[in-house]
């Protein structure tokens, strides 16, 4: 779902479970605690922060061969 919706030029606010951040860098913003009132304080930060000119993050970086290359990086990390 990450991926469709970055891929749609949709914000994205994740937390870090499963390595996300280590995949999708800078492409998302991440919640500091997993509670419902960070989650409401990051939306209205993002919402604020948005002017009516700024565009999304670059889709060519979720592009089949720059994701095949992070998860490459990611998995050999892992797998190490």
């Amino acid at each position: 779902m990450l991926f469709r919706s970055l891929s749609a030029g949709l914000e994205v606010v994740s937390t870090e479970a499963s390595g996300v951040r280590q995949l999708l860098g800078d492409a998302c913003t991440y919640l500091e605690e997993e509670t419902p009132h960070a989650l409401a304080e990051v939306m209205a930060a993002r919402i604020r922060a948005r002017g009516p000119t700024k565009t999304p993050p670059s889709l060519a970086n979720f592009s089949i061969p720059s994701t095949a290359l992070r998860l490459k990086v990611f998995f050999e990390k892992i797998f190490s």
